[in-house]
């Protein structure tokens, strides 16, 4: 064995940093701090997890901040009370400080109601995303404004039954007609369906609003949990500390006491160590551990591995090109079995960046056995030669067949055919996300990635930016991932959510708006500036019922399949994840019925 692959070097970093950053720590510094055992890190409330301070619930109130205590039942939102009111926590973002909340007095009803007040900090109403609903309560008499009114039964605990309305916020109301007017936030998007009657009043208020919070200890916190700590309150209120992984309470964050001493001798170490691995890369052999790793762990489970003349031989020495992207080239080949196959050939150096892509591609689609996902039947790796091969798809991707300049002329898919592979589609990533023991998130959906065989089959291919995860959890992606035009809004602004699943409905709804449309979302060459977001153009003219003007809609069942495409692909682009169906509820709207489905809020403009 040579001293480059000696195990004991490749686990000598492991070593350093177990010693160092574990036992050394523990051994320099001891504090019984017992009282503070219970503020772990983070902690579950109800269905809500990983929630940490300033909110504490079922703990001591050192763990958490005066007024963001959570009341916490199982299998129940958390609850908390904020200015002699009770709220039920449906969502809590601490990353950008924001909280989505709905009155608990209507939660299961209407009446009788309140003003909504967060006057006082450190809770207050978000500047952006709510509207205030004015709600008149025992209107004796239905008067001229009812065309700006929405009215609803009430209920009271006598037993009687008044007309109550809800209007635009710019309306002072019919005056004394009413026994009582109050004002409630909503989310603009509950708003909206609210005026157009796609949600009634009691389904709005239960959308909540967004309440957002500030404390003065927040920087302080962030730091604290980046060295590995918690945030607490000391005994008497009167201070927060930073309280450390080795029992320690410090008025600093973690590492920034009493650690010099191993600092200094950890960052001499990690200078050998990356002098160390620097020649041992410079000196070896071109060999990817990873991907070396993979091999030996799957083994036979893993898809059969050829050598470089191997491919040369089943393409015929690279004779028949398919296709070529920024990162590879398509060639067709044919087994010796008389199957024929893709072979996509990575075109740059694995060093220089394209190493994670295939390892990616490799692992992802191993794990996967679905009739709408391409199957792997080979792959490539050698010092000069990295290669995937797949099944071959005789029709080529779904882009040539929505984006062709010559529709006009060359004919289109028929409208059932785009709904079956719609419907196709949407299987296979429900199966991706939740049909493998782990979720694999695709993050690079759109047209080009979608593959069809011999009978316009839809198969998801391309799975170099996939990212494997565990079930019912957020992954954490460091960087932009996927195409313009289909990348949601959460993998480049951590303000509209955490990236998940949900971030391939949002690339499927922006593909299946593409097949309705037979042209890019956005087109910078519109003759009619209108025209030049198509969601907003085509949710515009749904509204008011208008023709779609969609080319080859021959009868009334292709209008339906047309119209059930276009609604189920704006709300798989709604701009914040939570809005967003998952993967198993558009496949239940694509197979159902176009009565149930109910149109939703207009997207915003959102193009990265």
């Amino acid at each position: 064995m040579t001293p480059e692959n000696s195990p004991s070097l490749v686990q000598l970093p492991a070593f350093i940093f177990f010693f160092f950053f574990t036992v050394l720590p523990r051994t320099l510094s001891r504090d019984h701090s017992l009282p503070y055992g219970d503020c772990r890190s983070s902690f579950e409330c109800g269905i809500m997890k990983e929630i940490s301070y300033p909110f504490w619930g079922n703990q001591q109130s050192h763990c958490g901040r005066q007024g963001f205590e959570l009341q916490c039942q199982p299998h129940e939102y958390p609850v908390i009370n904020m200015e002699n009111q009770t709220f039920i926590v449906l969502e809590i973002e601490q990353n950008s400080q924001w909280m989505k909340l709905a009155r608990s007095d209507i939660w299961n009803g209407t009446c009788p109601l309140l003003d909504t007040q967060l006057n006082h900090p450190p809770f207050s109403f978000s500047a952006t995303g709510i509207r205030n609903l004015s709600i008149f309560h025992g209107c004796q008499v239905v008067s001229t404004i009812s065309e700006q009114a929405y009215n609803f039964s009430c209920t009271t605990k006598n037993g009687s039954i008044g007309y109550d309305y809800v209007l635009r916020e710019a309306f002072t109301g019919p005056g004394k007609l009413c026994y009582l007017k109050f004002t409630v936030p909503v989310l603009i998007t509950a708003y909206d369906q609210l005026v157009y009657r796609s949600l009634t009043l009691k389904e709005a208020l239960n959308e909540g609003f967004i309440a957002v919070y500030h404390f003065e200890e927040e920087e302080f916190c962030r730091k604290c949990r980046t060295s590995r700590g918690t945030c607490v309150r000391s005994m008497n209120a009167t201070q927060v500390l930073c309280f450390c992984d080795n029992g320690r309470l410090q008025k600093t964050p973690c590492l920034k006491h009493g650690y010099g001493f191993a600092s200094g001798v950890v960052f001499t170490c990690l200078i050998i160590v990356v002098y160390k691995t620097t020649r041992m890369m410079k000196s070896k052999t071109m060999k990817d551990p990873n991907v070396e790793t993979y091999i030996k762990k799957y083994g036979s489970l893993a898809p059969k591995r050829y050598q470089c003349s191997d491919i040369k031989k089943i393409t015929n020495s690279f004779r028949e090109k398919l296709g070529e992207g920024g990162f590879c080239s398509v060639y067709k080949g044919k087994l010796d079995d008389g199957r024929l196959v893709a072979v996509k050939v990575l075109k740059t150096d694995i060093r220089k960046g394209n190493g994670e892509e295939f390892i990616n591609e490799v692992i992802s689609i191993s794990r996967t056995s679905h009739v709408n996902i391409v199957s792997l039947l080979g792959y490539c790796y050698t010092t000069n030669k990295k290669a995937l091969m797949f099944e071959f798809m005789p029709n080529g991707s779904l882009e040539k067949f929505i984006h062709n300049k010559n529709i006009a002329t060359e004919g289109r898919l028929a409208w059932g055919k785009l709904h079956e592979i719609a419907i196709g589609i949407a299987r296979g990533l429900e199966y991706l996300h939740r049909g493998c023991n782990t979720r694999i998130l695709h993050l690079d959906v759109k047209p080009h990635n979608v593959l069809l065989d011999e009978n316009f089959c839809p198969k998801i291919s391309d799975f170099g930016l996939a990212k494997l995860c565990p079930k019912e959890s957020v992954i954490s992606v460091l960087d932009a991932r996927g195409t313009i035009g289909y990348i949601a809004p959460e993998l480049f602004s951590r303000n509209f959510g955490r990236v998940s699943h949900k971030a391939d409905v949002y690339s499927f709804g922006m593909m299946v708006l593409e097949m309705v449309g037979g042209r890019k979302n956005i087109d910078a060459f519109a003759k009619d500036t209108n025209e030049l977001y198509y969601p907003h153009w085509v949710y515009d003219r749904l509204q008011k019922d208008n023709s779609l003007g969609l080319c080859g809609v021959m009868s009334s069942q292709d209008n339906e399949i047309a119209k059930k495409m276009i609604i189920i692909g704006l709300w798989c682009i709604q701009t914040y994840p939570v809005q967003r169906p998952s993967m198993n509820e558009v496949l239940l709207m694509l197979e159902g019925s176009l009565d149930t489905l109910k149109i939703p809020p207009k997207p915003f403009i959102y193009t990265p």
